[in-house]
């Protein structure tokens, strides 16, 4: 069983093999909640929470169908989304126990390791270990598209809680600045911004929360950022033209501001038209790529090409699900700060980083990839259900701080 959430990220750099892996964790998660025999009080609770937060984003989806601009093709995607539950069912119940838990979150490592090695052969080579030069001449490791960078957005914070509570600590030194390093490289200005989010989120916990010691580590923190952030800067070329590019935001003006976001403005203020032609519920899910043109203005350099989602998850949520999915957002948000507030005051370290990793997977202004897409939610829902599996069974490991 567990070797079914470790291939459900292994697989991530393949494609669409790794659906295999979310279908078979579904068919067995249908099979949990038909046969009450196989639960226990403490995955009920679990699966509990899972739901109700699975069933804010889900249920909009539903309720979207209704004036569809594409309903065939709506349908199926929103029928297919519920296997996201159903496999997370599947994970909460196989995690269970602690040494479960250990088990998968060791294969994680190693496979996000094996990731951030290979990027740094293909760095160092130009090819990685599959021959595989770096995509659209950006650091992509053993993936072949640019998908590595927001995927280690995901998976980074319990990777780190993890090498810090469960390994020797010298090895989590190493290990975080290779993946500062491969993130700068990818040039993934949407994967710096949740990573910044997260460790914003963390330092704010270390201040309310920790003890003094912490704040050692933290300071080792931020200084390591800053001198890989430096030393790129200044001898990274691709890394300085995209930080450049990103800080022209700051100058206010429309080109410059179009500019530092990648040129999408005028697909934001499509997305806007659409929402507001189609404010209750909005156009179903995935059917943005079906009105962008007729939405679209004439100078809008995208026009008559395939906009496949509007590049921001608030206004993806706003466009295909409406104000109904927006609300549900909303409550999603809510649902997750109460989980926090409710479990930081005597959280372990893990659990920080569960909760860390929600509010990344959840953050409304992510700008990278497409919400409701079968990739990221994937992803996404598995480490919901993982951090879970932590956040709902008490200290799983010793109350042991960064001291």
């Amino acid at each position: 069983m567990l070797s079914l959430i470790i291939l459900s990220v292994a697989l991530l750099p393949v494609g669409r093999a790794v659906e295999y892996a979310a279908y078979f964790m579904a068919i067995c998660g249908l099979f949990l909640v038909v046969n009450k025999n196989t639960r226990s009080e403490t995955w009920s609770t679990a699966a509990k929470m899972f739901a109700l937060l699975f069933a804010l984003y889900w249920l909009p989806m539903v309720i979207s169908l209704i004036g569809a601009v594409n309903f065939p093709k709506t349908l199926p995607h929103v029928v297919q989304y519920i296997r996201f539950f159903f496999a997370g069912l599947f994970v909460l119940f196989a995690l269970q126990e602690e040494k479960s838990r250990d088990m998968v979150m060791t294969g994680l490592v190693v496979i996000i390791g094996f990731w951030l090695l290979d990027s740094l052969i293909q760095r160092v080579y130009g090819v990685d270990l599959f021959g595989r030069a770096p995509a659209e001449g950006r650091i992509s490791g053993p993936y072949q598209g640019l998908h590595m960078p927001i995927h280690l957005t995901l998976l980074l914070p319990m990777i780190f809680a993890q090498l810090w509570s469960r390994f020797n600590k010298y090895i989590f030194w190493p290990f975080f600045l290779l993946s500062l390093l491969v993130l700068f490289w990818a040039g993934s200005r949407a994967s710096w911004i949740a990573l910044l989010w997260g460790a914003f989120l963390y330092g704010v916990y270390v201040i309310k929360y920790s003890s003094k010691k912490t704040y050692v580590f933290l300071a080792l923190m931020v200084i390591l950022i800053g001198i890989v952030f430096t030393a790129a800067y200044h001898y990274d070329a691709p890394f300085k033209e995209r930080m450049d590019q990103s800080l022209l935001a700051f100058d206010g003006s429309y080109k410059s501001v179009n500019a530092a976001s990648s040129n999408r403005l005028p697909i934001w203020q499509a997305g806007a038209r659409v929402f507001l032609d189609n404010p209750i519920n909005g156009i179903g899910t995935r059917g943005f790529r079906y009105v962008y043109q007729d939405f679209a203005n004439k100078p809008d350099p995208f026009k008559n090409t395939v906009m496949p989602h509007p590049h921001l998850f608030v206004l993806e949520i706003l466009v295909e699900t409406g104000m109904i999915g927006f609300l549900a957002m909303i409550c999603a948000i809510g649902f997750i700060w109460q989980v926090g507030a409710r479990c930081l005051p005597t959280a372990n370290l893990v659990q920080v980083s569960a909760l860390i990793t929600l509010c990344i997977a959840f953050f409304p202004l992510n700008t990278h990839v497409a919400f409701y897409g079968a990739s990221y939610s994937q992803l996404a829902w598995l480490m919901t259900a993982i951090g879970f599996s932590y956040i709902f069974k008490g200290p799983v490991l010793s109350r042991k701080r960064l001291d």
